[in-house]
């Protein structure tokens, strides 16, 4: 709940300031015992369902993400006066750190896993000054548990060894660090069948995104069902679903739920 936004407001601010009653959160639990199954209905926010055009995608498992927030500290020396011998550029070295996480993301893509830097800011941010200090943030995802290591691990040497050459420091600090999360297999079954039923195009896929499924799947068994997105545009105001896509998707969770109330 201490968690800040880039304008410095708290989770805790946030949730309040939207309505919240953070002070009675508890009595909004629900106890495992009284739930049978939780099913949720997603746009997929990929382009995989529309390239393949397939109408149903049926979630096997959920990748979790791992996040570092990255630090590279340089010196800030004026870009004319300073040769190119004596630089400690730390944008440069970022650049290159950069490189490397999208190297080892394409090493890893036959397990279904993903490396990104979606963050990057850089001080002091003037033409005529060498680059000193430059913040990253890393988003590393999968659902290969073995994969994502990999992938850290070899993120973290390559940063070692570009700091030793390029003489900059770097402090990492991990934000998240989470699990990835398999779905029910009973729950997949039942909406293959339906699919099946109704004659819908469908394909079993991961979710690189994170879901309210993740969470509920620690209370009960869980089934998560995507339809096509537009250009897989998604957090976004261009995003769009056909309407008779949410439909077919709305018909496969109704027949999913029936099924499994008897």
């Amino acid at each position: 709940l201490e968690l800040k936004d880039n304008t410095g407001i708290t989770l805790k601010e946030a949730a309040s300031q939207n309505g919240a009653q953070l002070a009675k959160i508890a009595t909004a639990r629900r106890r495992p015992e009284e739930l049978k199954a939780f099913l949720e209905l997603h746009i997929e926010q990929g382009r995989v369902l529309e390239e393949t055009e397939n109408k149903i995608g049926i979630v096997t498992a959920i990748a979790a993400p791992t996040r570092w927030q990255i630090t590279i500290q340089g010196r800030a020396d004026h870009s004319g006066a300073t040769p190119m011998a004596l630089r400690r550029d730390a944008l440069t070295a970022a650049a290159e750190l950069i490189l490397a996480v999208e190297r080892h993301g394409w090493t890893e893509s036959p397990y279904q896993s993903v490396a990104t830097v979606g963050v990057l800011r850089l001080e002091p941010g003037a033409m005529n000054v060498i680059p000193g200090r430059v913040n990253l943030g890393l988003d590393i995802r999968g659902i290969d548990p073995d994969s994502i290591r990999r992938i850290v691990d070899g993120v973290g040497r390559d940063l070692k060894d570009i700091c030793q050459r390029r003489k900059v420091q770097a402090k990492v600090q991990e934000l998240a660090s989470d699990k990835p999360v398999v779905l029910d297999k009973t729950i997949i079954n039942t909406i293959e069948e339906v699919c099946e039923e109704l004659t819908v195009p469908y394909m079993l896929m991961p979710s690189g995104a994170g879901h309210d499924a993740m969470n509920m799947a620690k209370l009960t068994p869980t089934g998560l069902i995507f339809v096509p997105c537009k250009d897989g545009i998604s957090h976004n105001p261009k995003e769009k679903a056909i309407l008779d896509d949410i439909a077919l998707g709305a018909e496969v969770l109704l027949h999913t739920i029936l099924k499994l109330a008897h």
